[in-house]
């Protein structure tokens, strides 16, 4: 379900959890099972959100749209 619009090409880096947040490249696709709060400052440098979870009210996609990137939700 997409809940934030927009068209990226870049490399897709899953996170598992905290200690994986520095991995996360400036202008990579953030892949997750869900987001927090804690998150937040990963959209930052993301060029795009994924997650298995959530929908149009779900904190992914309110976030994405903020940051105005792309976010797709609800993959399972």
């Amino acid at each position: 379900m997409g809940t934030s619009g927009g068209i990226v090409t870049a490399p897709a880096y899953v996170i598992f959890g905290s200690g994986d947040f520095s991995k996360l490249k400036p202008g990579d696709v953030l892949v997750a099972v869900t987001t927090t709060s804690a998150w937040t400052p990963l959209f930052a440098s993301a060029s795009a959100v994924v997650t298995d979870i959530g929908g149009p009210l779900s904190h992914s996609s309110i976030v994405a749209r903020e940051y105005g990137i792309p976010a797709v939700m609800a993959t399972r």
